[in-house]
């Protein structure tokens, strides 16, 4: 359903051209992944956020989230 759809996220990480752009979160390749700015000392109102546009309103009943693990970080949220 949201694959190639119109993604859009408050902040990237700095990274190499396009690493962490918000519509790698939707093009089905488990190799790429968005990435905002950390939380905490550099952005202390704790406000990121990612979205994606799915051009109309659906009833949504769960949605999967896959977390890339980072430098020993993860988390697996399922909802």
């Amino acid at each position: 359903m949201s694959q190639n759809k119109i993604a859009t996220q408050s902040t990237t990480a700095a990274g190499p051209t396009d690493a962490f752009r918000a519509s790698n979160a939707v093009d089905r390749d488990i190799k790429t992944c968005m990435r905002t700015d950390g939380i905490g000392l550099t952005n202390p109102d704790m406000a990121e956020w990612w979205k994606v546009d799915l051009g109309r309103a659906y009833n949504i009943y769960s949605v999967d989230i896959l977390f890339k693990n980072y430098n020993g970080f993860g988390i697996v949220l399922l909802m």
